[in-house]
């Protein structure tokens, strides 16, 4: 397969295809990405700023991405034209993301610019990050790795059930796999920078508990004195 031409790209080491859920995966050249450090003062200054780098998601970095609720998918065509466009994702495990060709709004008669890209090349990147004020908060999660669309049965439907559990959305769509390709993109690489580990002590706040309005009613009722 043709692959763009990067002066950040490494040349692969060399090993064999990757098999997973059904497809081939070719192992590719490795996406470097830098430590995101900048001047002084730009980026968190405790021992948490940098998560660091690894080959699957950790308990971190998971928590991170299933926290999100969208991510940005970067593809390159075989001429290494790059494309970049926000995307509903799901975590199937450690080793594997997931998307799917959905219902919303899209051109028709045309196959979807990012699909087009990864049949010419699988490469892709994939982040997900925290922006706020806080400066000091600031984290993101660059994921790089080969994509294949979900040729096996079971790892097909299993992507759209935690698809489904995600977006409600989706549990409102077919999602046929004779018509909405389903999109495994296989992590290489794992980098983490910022205070990732955030999203695992956040606490999520609690609901208010709705008082019914006969209780309402009697809580204000003026009382009688005991005779």
């Amino acid at each position: 397969m043709p692959r763009s031409r990067d002066v950040r790209r490494r040349k692969p080491p060399g090993g064999a295809p990757a098999e997973h859920g059904g497809a081939t995966l070719t192992a590719g050249a490795t996406l470097t990405a830098g430590t995101g450090a900048g001047r002084a003062g730009d980026a968190p200054s405790d021992d948490r700023r940098a998560g660091g780098t690894s080959a699957a998601l950790t308990s971190d970095t998971r928590a991170f991405l299933e926290q999100a609720r969208r991510a940005h998918l970067a593809t390159t065509s075989g001429r290494g034209a790059p494309h970049v466009v926000p995307v509903c994702f799901a975590v199937l495990d450690v080793h594997t993301l997931a998307f799917a060709i959905d219902d919303k709004p899209k051109a028709v008669g045309r196959t979807l610019r990012r699909v087009r890209n990864l049949e010419e090349n699988p490469r892709f990147a994939l982040v997900v990050d925290r922006w706020s004020e806080d400066w000091r908060r600031l984290a993101y999660v660059l994921i790089s790795g080969t994509a294949a669309r979900a040729g096996d049965a079971r790892r097909c439907a299993a992507a759209v059930r935690a698809l489904r559990r995600r977006y409600p959305q989706y549990r409102a769509m077919r999602l046929d796999p004779g018509k909405h390709d389903v999109v495994l993109l296989v992590i290489e690489r794992v980098h983490a920078w910022g205070r990732v580990g955030d999203a695992r002590t956040k606490r999520t706040p609690q609901r208010r508990r709705r008082v019914p309005a006969s209780a309402r009613a009697a809580r204000h009722a003026p009382r009688r004195s005991a005779i």
